[in-house]
């Protein structure tokens, strides 16, 4: 997956940004992992956002030996560039 966010834009950050900005919008720290997929002729692009307040998070302490966390992830089927379905699920756990 490649990261996006719009400080650091990557190349899926002009497809991912906008179906992840009501969920990110004023929350700190946004970052959205993404990846697009080709099978069997159908294009889908996969993004999972990583926000204050969005993600269940695991343990934060100086104890802690890796900072897991629990997603909302959207795999998108596209067609001709533009979204004809989604899907949504909390993906994780995650070393963000």
């Amino acid at each position: 997956m490649v990261y996006s966010d719009l400080r650091h834009p990557s190349e899926f950050t002009p497809l991912v940004a906008p179906l992840w900005q009501r969920e990110i919008a004023g929350k700190p720290f946004r970052k959205i992992h993404a990846a697009r997929f080709e099978l069997s002729g159908q294009t889908y692009l996969v993004s999972i956002a990583f926000a204050g307040e969005i993600c269940s998070m695991g343990a934060n302490t100086r104890n802690a030996a890796a900072g897991l966390s629990i997603c909302p992830a959207r795999v998108d089927f596209l067609q001709d560039e533009k979204v004809i379905r989604t899907t949504r699920e909390s993906w994780g756990p995650f070393e963000i």
